[in-house]
C-alpha cells in the first residue's frame, strides 16, 4: 500500500544504453591559412598600428619595425613612445617612411647584427 510506482520512461530508466547515432566519417583537417610574408617593411621603418580588436589601445601608435618572426607571421615593432616592443600582423600596419632617431637606428643595428650572425652560421656549415 505504501510503494511508489516507478516510472517506465526510457528516458529515466537506469541500465538502458541510448541508442547509437550513426556515427558521421570525421572531418578533413580544415586548410591552414598561408603564412605571412614580410612586404616592404624593412627594419628602421615608421608604421603606424591600426585595425586591432584585442589591443584597441595601440591603434593610432606610431611604431619602428624591428624584424618579422615568420612562425608566427607578425613584425615586431618598438613603440615610440617607450611602450615596447609588441608583434603585431602585417594587415594592421600602415608605412609612414624610413624613421630616424635613436629607435630607429636600434632596429637597423638590430637586424644587421641578425644578418652578420646568420652568415657567419652559413660559413662554418
Amino acid at each position: 500500500a505504501g510503494k511508489k510506482a516507478r516510472s517506465s520512461s526510457p528516458a529515466k530508466s537506469r541500465g538502458q544504453k541510448k541508442s547509437q547515432q550513426a556515427a558521421s566519417p570525421p572531418k578533413p583537417p580544415e586548410p591552414q591559412p598561408e603564412p605571412a610574408t614580410p612586404s616592404d617593411l624593412e627594419p628602421g621603418t615608421r608604421v603606424v598600428i591600426s585595425g586591432l580588436q584585442n589591443a584597441r589601445e595601440l591603434n593610432g601608435r606610431s611604431a619602428i619595425v624591428f624584424s618579422f618572426e615568420h612562425s608566427r607571421g607578425r613584425y615586431i615593432v618598438e613603440l615610440e613612445d617607450g611602450g615596447g616592443q609588441k608583434g603585431v600582423r602585417p594587415q594592421n600596419l600602415t608605412s609612414k617612411g624610413e624613421a630616424t632617431g635613436a629607435v630607429a637606428a636600434k632596429a637597423r643595428a638590430a637586424s644587421a647584427n641578425a644578418s652578420n650572425a646568420a652568415a657567419r652560421d652559413r660559413k662554418f656549415e
